[in-house]
């Protein structure tokens, strides 16, 4: 949500509850550069986004399109080519099953909409 770690007191998450909603929680990780780096570079406007732009947005937009889906993707790479599409382009999976292998259910299960308190935005 943030690159600022605890810092940002006001990071939260949506974690699913017993009901099969979501919850806005906060989450602390150790050695988390790399989620450092996952959220912030693409969610500033210098680096990677338009103004405005925002992860929830940016995450939305990703689920309709198609891993690496302008990238000629080898078969014979070690590590990326089980995954290649028959047309060599991208690969024959959807970044929302990517994340089902990532991530436990408890951080995607839930269908709930979720209004961020900051916009008065609703997300799915």
């Amino acid at each position: 949500m943030s690159p600022f770690g605890s810092r940002d007191t006001g990071a939260k998450v949506a974690q699913v509850n017993a009901a099969g909603g979501a919850d806005l929680v906060t989450v602390s990780l150790n050695n988390s550069s790399l989620a450092s780096q996952a959220v912030g570079p693409p969610g500033n406007d210098v680096e990677m986004s338009p103004p405005a732009a925002n992860l929830k947005d940016i995450g939305k937009k990703l689920f309709a399109l198609q891993p690496l889906g302008e990238q000629r993707v080898s078969v014979n790479d070690s590590v990326l080519g089980p995954q290649s599409s028959a047309s060599g382009i991208g690969l024959r999976t959807s970044y929302a099953d990517l994340i089902r292998q990532a991530f436990q259910p408890k951080w995607w299960s839930s269908s709930a909409t979720l209004t961020d308190p900051a916009t008065g935005r609703s997300y799915r």
